[in-house]
């Protein structure tokens, strides 16, 4: 008979069995062991209150569909997997009881607490477990099998019915999440646990109506998920909603929590009379996910600018090249467009490079090569490299430069990187004719550069994030000097390598921004005459 006709009960469970790989396990191998199980499945399939059957010596777990909507994020990996494995926050908890029916003695649990994922929600419940032994044909135990039916509502009800609200207060401060009861339509508290206290900033909620300890809450949309749940007998299941509440300081904090409204029904009525409130500060998750999704956009915007970045100058290259292929190239004619290629092929190589060392610092690979250096060289060595695009967009550039030596220890190319760097965010974001500034000086220990222009400045919503890789002010191809993103995530890199730090200010769009860096002074006396950008032997 084939490991496919075992499974022969027409459910979504029986379906799943059937077309799962059995060959390379136990149950598809002739014997004694095998055989209780194969006949036993059936049994389990069918019925609509969830039944598993653990076997084999890892008590690998077969089950129905029932058994399956309990698991939610559990299934369908559970199927075949070792009983242990599917369920370790609950396993401590069946363990006695697996125990017993693995030795031959029917278990029976009327009251055990279980945490369950209900639509990704992590949620305690309440249980009633029997297991009793699978036996084969040889007389052996081959497994267990398990009837398990969710009484939380009418654990709790009888709870409240009986007044036995210590057992609840200790289930409920025993659990993971937070809980509460609410009783009747002004939602008072019945009980609430110290997760849910926790939650919303507050105690002594025992006694008072949701709307009088929670004032914020009202009008909210979770009154109205209550007023549903409340009227239409059907529970309610929410992910990541999210929740203002007090933090330890007393000021409104925003959190996301995944939750369950469970109605309980009142015995005599048949209407609700509480609600079951269960669920867990999923916060940090969330924030991680919206991370994770910034991030990505972040990086999609990135590659559209290096998209547009890598075409500017593509297209002036294309074009001189073109010229000179078709003979066009004579004289001044011939060395203008040999300029331009040069100007373009070096632009391509800036971007080019700063992507390698971006990538570097990334990784925590990028070194340093230091040596005693006097800081106003470097500075003069950034500004000739820069002055072809400073002149280009006919910027005025002041420079104010100590008389004496800046002495520091640090690595002249890269240090150079950093100031040409800043120079040409300066300029990229200043218009024709603007103004431009350089600075240095000596302060507390520190030389201290300051590199200033009147630009379109910083919108203070971006001022915090402006050294943050692929971060960009205007990423819209039609910005012509937008720059990848990357130059200043580089600069605060090289600038914290030299045991520095580098920090942005500015007043508001359309007024200018200023970039300080600070690097420590080195002790040792710098030769005043040494070329610039060049370390001192």
């Amino acid at each position: 008979m084939s490991t496919a006709a075992l499974f022969d009960v027409t459910t979504a469970m029986s379906a799943r069995m059937q077309s799962h790989s059995w060959e390379t396990t136990p149950i598809a191998r002739p014997g004694a062991r095998s055989l209780a199980v194969r006949s036993a499945v059936p049994g389990v399939l069918a019925p609509r209150e969830p039944r598993s059957i653990s076997w084999g010596p890892s008590l690998c777990l077969l089950y129905n569909d029932a058994c399956a909507d309990m698991m939610d994020g559990g299934h369908p990996a559970a199927l075949d997997r070792p009983l242990p494995q599917v369920g370790p926050e609950s396993w401590d908890n069946v363990r006695p009881d697996a125990a017993s029916a693995l030795t031959g003695r029917p278990a029976f649990r009327g009251f055990m607490p279980l945490r369950r994922e209900t639509h990704g929600a992590a949620t305690q419940h309440c249980h009633t477990i029997a297991c009793s032994p699978l036996h084969d044909g040889d007389g052996g135990i081959s497994g267990m099998q398990c009837l398990t039916v969710n009484t939380t509502e009418r654990v709790i009800a009888e709870l409240m019915h009986r007044r036995e609200l210590d057992s609840l207060r200790q289930l409920f401060d025993e659990a993971p999440g937070f809980m509460a009861v609410l009783r009747g339509p002004d939602y008072v508290y019945e009980l609430a646990n110290r997760a849910y206290e926790s939650l919303v900033g507050r105690g002594g909620l025992v006694g008072r109506s949701l709307r009088r300890a929670l004032p914020r809450i009202d009008g909210r949309r979770y009154l109205e998920l209550l007023d549903q749940v409340r009227t239409t007998g059907r529970a309610f299941v929410g992910r990541a909603m999210p929740a203002q509440v007090i933090d330890a300081n007393g000021a409104v904090a925003e959190r996301y929590v995944d939750l369950v409204f469970q109605p309980i029904v009142d015995g005599t009525s048949g209407e609700v009379a509480r609600i079951f409130v269960q669920g867990a500060d999923v916060t940090e998750r969330e924030r991680a996910v919206h991370a994770l999704q910034e991030e990505a956009r972040e990086k999609d915007r990135f590659l559209a600018m290096l998209a547009h970045e890598l075409r500017n100058p593509l297209a002036p290259i294309a074009h001189a090249a073109a010229v000179l292929r078709a003979g066009g190239g004579d004289g001044e004619r011939g060395r203008q467009l040999g300029d331009v290629i040069h100007r373009q092929t070096a632009q391509l190589a800036r971007i080019v490079d700063d992507l390698v060392d971006v990538a570097r610092a990334s990784r925590g690979s990028l070194q340093l090569v230091c040596a005693k250096l006097d800081l106003r060289a470097v500075v003069q060595g950034a500004i000739e490299e820069i002055a072809p695009l400073i002149e280009r967009k006919r910027h005025r550039l002041d420079t104010h430069l100590p008389a004496s030596v800046v002495p520091v220890w640090g690595d002249a190319a890269r240090l150079t990187q950093v100031i040409a760097n800043l120079l040409a965010n300066a300029a990229r974001y200043t218009a024709e004719g603007g103004a431009l500034s350089v600075s240095l000086d000596t302060v507390d220990g520190h030389a201290v550069l300051a590199v200033r222009d009147d630009g379109i400045g910083i919108d203070p919503a971006m001022l915090p994030r402006v050294f943050e890789l692929f971060a960009q002010a205007d990423t819209a191809p039609t910005h012509r000097e937008g720059g990848l993103g990357v130059g200043l995530a580089l600069v605060r890199h090289l600038v914290e390598l030299h045991r520095g730090r580098v920090t942005a200010a500015s007043d508001g769009l359309g007024r200018g921004a200023c970039f300080t860096v600070q690097v420590p002074v080195h002790v040792v006396e710098v030769d005043t005459a040494m070329p610039a950008a060049q370390p001192v032997a």
